[in-house]
């Protein structure tokens, strides 16, 4: 299953300015948010141990050591082939890029976490506080492997581990009260964002990459035996293109020259 680039773009763009109006108009979201307080409580006792250690730290210890073995892999492999492994280093960019652009956007946003507010049990009014909870930034590192869709040609099964990563680690923090949902719903839309736009970037080079190739398969023998022969101009050596010949020249000796450098 593909999405078309820029229709997806569209989309997530707009899911995540509705996902933000959702959490900035809080009726809506403060409304689901009492569905995971029971008696008072809340489902997940933030100082519980196990659940902290199998929900909270072991997730940034798999993420970290995934990002760090294909960092290896992908250094490998450029060693070996002597050509940069775009589709391997993508998603360690967008491991690193998404939680940043999350933290960062934590900084200035100013939004508490439902377990501060006097409306789920905590000492301080919504109008007083200035907290670091919006987007959701635990739940980013989860949302961040979204990038393994493009890792897999595109196909449904590579959006599967990122939206259940993202998934699991968003409601470890709502059933706590450290997020509301509509944080970690913006977090998802934010990292499929980013993916998309990192994708349609690396994409680009992959095509000129591609094209350059190709015109070189096809031309770059005839364009040899043109030079090596004084006498044979060009167009003598090059089959009838029609209107594509100019620009497989063109390709294969912007390539050729930056080979050359």
């Amino acid at each position: 299953m593909k999405f078309s680039i820029r229709k997806s773009i569209f989309v997530s763009f707009i899911g995540f300015l509705a996902s933000s109006l959702l959490h900035f108009e809080r009726g809506i979201d403060w409304k689901i948010q009492s569905l995971f307080r029971n008696n008072g409580a809340w489902l997940i006792d933030q100082n519980e141990p196990i659940e902290k250690i199998v929900f909270y730290q072991l997730p940034k210890f798999f993420l970290i050591a995934f990002g760090v073995t294909l960092t290896a892999y992908g250094l490998k492999k450029w060693h070996k082939d002597k050509k940069f492994p775009r589709r391997v280093f993508y998603p360690v960019l967008c491991l690193i890029l998404i939680p940043l652009v999350v933290s960062l956007a934590k900084q200035f946003t100013n939004e508490p976490c439902p377990v501060e507010l006097e409306a789920f049990g905590g000492s301080q009014k919504i109008s007083a506080i200035f907290g670091q909870c919006f987007p959701g930034g635990h739940a980013s590192g989860g949302f961040s492997l979204l990038s393994l869709y493009w890792c897999c040609r595109r196909k449904l099964k590579g959006v599967i581990p990122g939206l259940l990563a993202g998934s699991i680690l968003g409601a470890y923090q709502i059933f706590k009260g450290a997020h509301f949902f509509s944080d970690t719903l913006c977090t998802a839309f934010l990292a499929w964002l980013i993916c998309e736009m990192n994708w349609s970037l690396v994409k680009i080079r992959i095509r000129r990459k591609t094209k350059y190739e190709q015109a070189k398969a096809a031309i770059g023998p005839l364009l040899l035996l043109s030079a090596a022969e004084p006498n044979i101009s060009t167009h003598d050596v090059l089959p009838p293109h029609g209107n594509l010949r100019g620009d497989e020249i063109r390709i294969f000796q912007q390539g050729a020259t930056k080979e050359s450098g």
